[in-house]
C-alpha cells in the first residue's frame, strides 16, 4: 500500500474532515417512545453544507421534542433541530443555518458505504467520552452482524458493521472514515467490556438524504416484523435446500447467510402468512438475501401488495402481503396531562414485545402524578369504563372527566403484558398544566394546541360506610382506634422543601370526627404543594385540606368535610398525661391490609432527639421528647401508637420517633377553637448535653446541681443559629433558663405560645450572663409560592435550608429541576441560591422574575448562584420559554386545590 497509509497521511486526513465535525449538546424536554427526558452529548457531520445537514445517530437526534446546539472545531457554536429521523434504523438528520458560522467555511463530507470492506483500517472521530473530538483508530472486522440488542431503543431489520475502534458515550454519530476522509460508516454503538465498535451501513441514510434534498417525505414501508440473518447451515435446518443454496451463490458468490423470519406482529400485513422461522427467498419476484435489498423493495412499495417467497420447512409458500407505511404507525404526537405523558402505542415498542400496533391502548411514558403506576412503561387500556385504544380516544376520554374525580384505569406494564392491573386514582390536573405537541419537521419545534378545559368539578356528594365496631376480642379497650385511623393519599407534583416530586401514602389519625381533623406525620405530609385525600373506615375518599404543619415536631394536621361523610369514624382519645419510663401499654397499627394489629409494649425511656440532616434538607423532627417503646412488632413512620389500659392514647409515632401525646394536645386544642397555632421558635438547633460537658462549657457547679436534682439532668446547647434569623443567640451558648424558668426538657422550649422575647440565662465563652432573647414566628414559614424557570423549581429558602445555611444568599432558591430540562442541560447546581442574573442581583422572587422577564426566548444569559456548601458559581444558559416557560404557583385557598397557577 505504500507510503499512503502512514501515520502522516492519516494526520492530513483528520485536519482535512474536522471542520464538518461538530459536537451535539442536547435535551429532551418530554419522554417519547424509547427515550426518556434527559440531556447528552454526542457527535454529528456535515453532510450538505449549502442546506446545513448533519447526519447523526437516531438516538441523538430521539423521537420526541428536542432542543440542541452544535459546536464546529473553530468552537463556533449554532442551534439545531430535528429534520429527519429514520422511524427503525438509528439515524437521523439535524438542520442548522449556515450563515451563523461566520469564522469558518463549512465543507460537507462524502457518503461512500460501497468503501466499507473487511479489513480497512478507518479512524472514527468524534465527541468520545464527551472530550471534544477524540481520534480513534481500528479497522472493520465484519460486515454483516446482527444489529445489537440494547435496552430501549434497539434497531433492527438491518446489518451491522463491526470494528475494532474503541468508542464510548458522546461518540454517538460520529462518522467512520477512511484514509482519503470518506465516511464508510455511522458509529452507533459499542460493547466496551469487548472493545467492539459498531457501525450502522450508509446505504439507507444515503437514500434517506436524496429524498430530503428534494423536498420529499422519505419513503418507508414495512410489513410488521423483524428478520434476522442466519448463515446458511442454520438456514438449511429450518428447510432451505441446497439448491436454493446454490441458486442464491449463482448470483452472489460471496453470499453465506439468509434473512429469516424472527417475529411477525399479530394484527399487521404478515400475521397469518409468514411465520417465525420461515426462510425468506424473493421478494417482489427479485431473490433477496440482505437487508438493504429488502428494505428498497418496502419502500417503493408502501400501500402496495408484493409478493414474497419462503421456505417453511420441506416447503416452499407464496403470499401476498400489503406494504404499510411505517410512518403511520409511527408516533408524532403526545398529550401531557396529570403530569403524565402518552402517546400512541409505536411500532418500535410493539417489536420488543411481540404486541399489535393498534388496539393494544394509549403507551404511558412516564408514571408519574396521577398516573404513578410504578417504573417502566405501561398501555393504558381504559379510562373511567372507556377503552382507550390510541391517543385520540385516551384525549377524549379524559377531556369528559371533570378534575379531581375518582376513576378506575385498566393498564397493563409492559414488564409483565400478560397481566391487566386495575388502579383507582384520582385525576388531578390543576397542578400540572396540560398542552399537546404535534412534530414538525419543517421548524423542528413541536407544535403546541390548546387543549379544552375539562367539564367543572362535580359538586360532591354524601358517601356513607358500615364497618365492624366490635371490640377487639382481647383488647376490648382498644379496638375503637380501627375507627380512627385512616389511609392518606399524597401527590406531590414537584420538589419542594428538599422532597422529590413524588406519590407518598401513610395512615393518620382522626383526632376530631366533627371537625373532621386528621393527625399525620409530615414523613406522608411534608408540605403544603399537595393534593391530598383520605380514606376513611376504609371505603370513603375525601379530598382533604392541609390545615396546619408543626415546623419541627414532624407532624400535620389535614381536615376534612364533615358533611359529605356519613360513617361510624371515632376521634382517637389523646392522653392529656405523659406516659412514664416503665410504663406498659398496647402498640397498635394497621397491617397492609388495613387490619388492627395490637401488642403488648412497654415505655424503655424518654429521651430528647432529633433527625439529622438529609443530603437534599427538608422538614424534620428537631429537638423533640421521643419514647423509646419495647415491642415485638416494628412501627411504620405514620399510624402506630400506644394506647393505654384507659382506652386513650399515649403516645404516637411521628416518623422515625414515637411522641408524647401531651405534647400533641396543645395544637390540637387551638385548631378544635378555630385558633391557627402560633409556633414560635428560638431559631436554633440545639443539642442535649450531660452535665459533665455543660460544666466543661463553663456552667457553675451551683447551676450544674440545680439541673441535676431535676429528672431531666442534661441542658442545651446552641449547635447552630438559622440562617437569616437574629435572636440574640450565638453558636456555642449554653442555655439554662428562659423566663426564669430551668430549662432541662425539650417541651419547656418547643411550645405553642411562646413570647417575642425572652430573659434567658446562658453560658457564653465560659462566661454567666443574663439576656433578652427574641423568638421566632414560624406563621409564614411554609412554601406558599414556587416559580418554575427554564425547569428549576424556585422557591424561597425553606425552613431547613435556614437550619443548615450559615448565610441565605438569597431568597431565591433551587429546591429541584425538571429532567431534560435547560438547568440540567448547563449544569446549574440544584440546592443552592441564585444571587444574580446577567450580573443584576436577586435578592427575592419577584426581583428575580423581574430580571429575567427582560431576556428574550433563547438568548444566553448568565447565572451566578452559591450552593448550601458556600461555593459560588457562574453559569451560561440558553432561557427556553417554547418547552420550559416560566409558571408561578401561588398559594390560594379560594382556588382550587389551594393553589392558582400563572403561566407568564
Amino acid at each position: 500500500m505504500g507510503d499512503k497509509y502512514n501515520d502522516l497521511s492519516w494526520q492530513h486526513t483528520s485536519e482535512k474532515v474536522v471542520t464538518s465535525i461538530v459536537s451535539i449538546l442536547n435535551y429532551f424536554p418530554r419522554p417519547f417512545d424509547t427515550e426518556n427526558y434527559y440531556c447528552s452529548d454526542a457527535t454529528g457531520f456535515v453532510v450538505d453544507a449549502k442546506r446545513g445537514l448533519i447526519l447523526t445517530n437516531r438516538h441523538v437526534t430521539g423521537p420526541g421534542p428536542f432542543r440542541g446546539r452544535c459546536i464546529f472545531s473553530n468552537q463556533e457554536e449554532v442551534d439545531v433541530s430535528v429534520a429527519y429521523y429514520d422511524p427503525i434504523h438509528d439515524f437521523g438528520f439535524l438542520k442548522f443555518d449556515p450563515t451563523k458560522v461566520k469564522r469558518m467555511t463549512i465543507t460537507a463530507m462524502k457518503l461512500r458505504p460501497d468503501l466499507a470492506v473487511l479489513g480497512m483500517e478507518i479512524r472514527v472521530i468524534g465527541n468520545d467520552a464527551s472530550q471534544k473530538l477524540t481520534i480513534s483508530g481500528g479497522t472493520i472486522s465484519r460486515l454483516n452482524r446482527n444489529a445489537p440488542s440494547y435496552s430501549g431503543y434497539r434497531d433492527f431489520n438491518t446489518n451491522y458493521i463491526q470494528g475494532s475502534a474503541m468508542t464510548s458515550g458522546g461518540s454517538s454519530g460520529s462518522p467512520v472514515i477512511d484514509i482519503d476522509g470518506n465516511v464508510v460508516a455511522l458509529n452507533a454503538g459499542s460493547f466496551t467490556n469487548a472493545s467492539i465498535a459498531l457501525f450502522l451501513p450508509l446505504e439507507q441514510p444515503v437514500k434517506a438524504l436524496k429524498h430530503i434534498l428534494k423536498g420529499e417525505i422519505v419513503p418507508r414501508g414495512t410489513m410488521e416484523m423483524r428478520w434476522v440473518l442466519q448463515p446458511f447451515h442454520e438456514c438449511q435446518t429450518l428447510g432451505l435446500t441446497d439448491d436454493w443454496i446454490a441458486n442464491v451463490q449463482k448470483q452472489a458468490p460471496d453470499e453465506t447467510s439468509m434473512l429469516v423470519a424472527k417475529s411477525v406482529l399479530p394484527g399487521g400485513p404478515a400475521e397469518d402468512k409468514i411465520r417465525e422461522g420461515d426462510v425468506l427467498l424473493k421478494a417482489h419476484g427479485q431473490v433477496v438475501t440482505r437487508f438493504n435489498d429488502l428494505t428498497d423493495i418496502l419502500d417503493d412499495n408502501v400501500s402496495k401488495e408484493i409478493h414474497i417467497t419462503i421456505q417453511r420447512g420441506s416447503e416452499e409458500h407464496d403470499v401476498a402481503v400489503k406494504v404499510e407505511d411505517l410512518h403511520a404507525i409511527t408516533p408524532d404526537r403526545y398529550l401531557f396531562v396529570a403530569g403524565s405523558t402518552f402517546h400512541n402505542f409505536s411500532y418500535m415498542i410493539a417489536q420488543q414485545y411481540r404486541l399489535p400496533v393498534r388496539e393494544s391502548g394509549t403507551l404511558l411514558c412516564d408514571a408519574d402524578a396521577s398516573f404513578s403506576f410504578g417504573a417502566g412503561e405501561h398501555l393504558i387500556l381504559s379510562v373511567d369504563g372507556r377503552k382507550t385504544p390510541d391517543l385520540d380516544t385516551f384525549q377524549e376520554v379524559i377531556q369528559s372527566i371533570p378534575d379531581g374525580k375518582l376513576i378506575r384505569v385498566s393498564y397493563k406494564s409492559l414488564h409483565d403484558v400478560n397481566k391487566v392491573q386495575h388502579k383507582i386514582i384520582e385525576l388531578d390536573r390543576h397542578l400540572n398544566i396540560t398542552e399537546r405537541g404535534t412534530r414538525n419537521f419543517t421548524t423542528g419545534l413541536w407544535t403546541q394546541s390548546v387543549v379544552p378545559d375539562p367539564p367543572t368539578p362535580v359538586t360532591p356528594t354524601l358517601q356513607k360506610a358500615e364497618v365492624d365496631r366490635n371490640p377487639h376480642p382481647r383488647f376490648p379497650q382498644a379496638g375503637y382506634i380501627i375507627n380512627s385511623i385512616v389511609w392518606i393519599s399524597v401527590f406531590m407534583p414537584q420538589t419542594v422543601d428538599g422532597y422529590s416530586a413524588e406519590q407518598k401514602a401513610g395512615y393518620g389519625l382522626i383526632v376530631n370526627e366533627e371537625l373532621g381533623l386528621v393527625l399525620v406525620s409530615r414523613d406522608v405530609v411534608p408540605h403544603a404543594f399537595c393534593t391530598v385525600s383520605v380514606t376513611i373506615c376504609g371505603s370513603v375518599i375525601l379530598p382533604a385540606e392541609i390545615a396546619f404543619l408543626h415546623p419541627v415536631q414532624n407532624f400535620a394536621v389535614l381536615k376534612y368535610n364533615t358533611a359529605l361523610i356519613q360513617a361510624p369514624a371515632q376521634r382517637a382519645r389523646l392522653s392529656p398525661t405523659p406516659i412514664k419510663s416503665g410504663d406498659s401499654a398496647l402498640f397498635f397499627r394497621c397491617n397492609d391490609s388495613g387490619m388492627l394489629e395490637l401488642s403488648p409494649a412497654y415505655v424503655a425511656g424518654v429521651a430528647t432527639v432529633y433527625r439529622a440532616p438529609d443530603i437534599a434538607p427538608g422538614t424534620r423532627a428537631l429537638n423533640i421528647e421521643a419514647l423509646t417503646v419495647d415491642t415485638n412488632m416494628p412501627a411504620y413512620k405514620s399510624g402506630c401508637g400506644l394506647i393505654g389500659e384507659d382506652g386513650t392514647v399515649q403516645g404516637l409515632w411521628m416518623g422515625d420517633y414515637c411522641i408524647a401525646t401531651p405534647d400533641l394536645l396543645p395544637v390540637i386544642k387551638q385548631m378544635e377553637d378555630g385558633t391557627v397555632p402560633d409556633i414560635r421558635l428560638l431559631g436554633a438547633r440545639l443539642h442535649a448535653i450531660e452535665m459533665g460537658d455543660a460544666k466543661a462549657m463553663g456552667v457553675p457547679e451551683e447551676w450544674s446541681n440545680r439541673v441535676e436534682s431535676t429528672e431531666f439532668r442534661q441542658v442545651f446547647q446552641v449547635v447552630q443559629t438559622y440562617a437569616g434569623v437574629e435572636t440574640g443567640l450565638q453558636d456555642g451558648d449554653v442555655i439554662l433558663t428562659l423566663d426564669n424558668e430551668l430549662v432541662t426538657r425539650a417541651s419547656s422550649i418547643f411550645k405553642p405560645n411562646l413570647p417575642a422575647s425572652m430573659k434567658a440565662t446562658l453560658v457564653r465563652d465560659s462566661s454567666l450572663f443574663t439576656t433578652e432573647i427574641s423568638t421566632y414566628p414560624t406563621t409564614n414559614i411554609e412554601c406558599s409560592r414556587i416559580i418554575m424557570f427554564c425547569g428549576a423549581v424556585l422557591q424561597e429558602p425553606h425552613l431547613a435550608i435556614r437550619q443548615r445555611s450559615t448565610k441565605l444568599y438569597s431568597g431565591v432558591y433551587i429546591a429541584g429541576y425538571i429532567n431534560g430540562s435547560p438547568i440540567i442541560r448547563y449544569e446549574v447546581p440544584k440546592r443552592s441560591f441564585l444571587t444574580h442574573v446577567n450580573g443584576v442581583p436577586t435578592p427575592d422572587l419577584d426581583t428575580f422574575m423581574e430580571v429575567v422577564r427582560k431576556i428574550a426566548g433563547n438568548e444566553y444569559f448568565r447565572l451566578t448562584g452559591m450552593t448550601i456548601q458556600n461555593i459560588q458559581y457562574v453559569k451560561t444558559l440558553r432561557k427556553d420559554d417554547f418547552y420550559f416557560p416560566m409558571i408561578e404557583y401561588t398559594r390560594n385557598e379560594e382556588e382550587v386545590r389551594g393553589w392558582k397557577i400563572t403561566k407568564h
